[in-house]
């Protein structure tokens, strides 16, 4: 046996141990080509009324390639607690189908959402997820937050 065939093996398994140690570097889940997730919103607002917290925002995308919001929501009990400056535990509160009667239009682009689940005095903070009809979600909104007046 030459010297040269005892290290043949040896070789591509080093070469097929490196290429697995290699990787993509991606760090988020891959998406098919030419799928564009909805644009994030970059408007959103939160006021304090008899029947809850009003979010308001707008999208850039049309609202026929949307099919649902998520309503990201972070609450401190006692509004005396809050750090509005702090960052927020987030969690996701609700998924709201584009389709929904209590998901409000106004003209074309601007919507608004009633949280009618809130206690006078608590802090809330809100961040809203526009997702498509195939379920692909595009970024997180700005925050929004304020204590619950009840006004």
């Amino acid at each position: 046996m030459k010297p040269e065939s005892r290290w043949f093996p040896s070789r591509i398994l080093l070469f097929a141990l490196m290429l697995m140690m290699a990787g993509c570097g991606l760090k988020s889940d891959p998406l098919p080509p030419k799928v564009i997730p909805p644009a994030a919103v970059t408007d959103l607002g939160a006021a304090s009324s008899r029947a809850g917290v009003l979010l308001t925002w707008s999208m850039t995308d049309p609202l026929e390639k949307i099919g649902a919001f998520q309503v990201l929501r972070s609450e401190t009990v006692r509004g005396e607690d809050a750090c509005p400056e702090c960052p927020q535990d987030y969690r996701r509160y609700k998924t709201i189908p584009a389709a929904d009667p209590l998901l409000r239009r106004e003209g074309e682009r601007k919507l608004s959402y009633n949280d009618g689940d809130v206690d006078r005095g608590h802090f809330y903070s809100y961040r809203i997820v526009a997702c498509d009809r195939l379920g692909i979600c595009g970024g997180a909104s700005n925050p929004a937050g304020l204590i619950h007046t009840g006004r």
